[in-house]
């Protein structure tokens, strides 16, 4: 999938904030290369610890959907990152 502008990435995020199904699944399919170059990098290429840190990649991309101020001028992608590798870190510490 094509990488999509911030312009419609906050539209996705605004209906993923109302529920809408749909925009959610969008959003997570747009950062999936992402959550698995992460989940790689931090399971040091052990498949089954791989699968875990990927779910606990899309829970902090889902917490950054979930509280993402649209009206603050910061691009989404950043606080998305940070969300998602600060679940993934917190995962090591529990």
């Amino acid at each position: 999938m094509r990488k999509v502008s911030e312009e419609v990435l906050r539209v996705w995020i605004k209906q993923a904030q109302q529920n809408r199904i749909e925009a959610t699944e969008k959003i997570i399919e747009q950062f999936t290369p992402l959550l698995k170059s992460y989940a790689k990098k931090y399971s040091r290429h052990m498949h089954a610890y791989f699968e875990n840190l990927f779910q606990m990649g899309v829970v902090g991309l889902l917490h950054a959907i979930k509280k993402f101020d649209l009206t603050a001028k910061n691009p989404f992608y950043s606080y998305a990152v940070l969300c998602i590798v600060g679940m993934i870190k917190n995962h090591f510490r529990n």
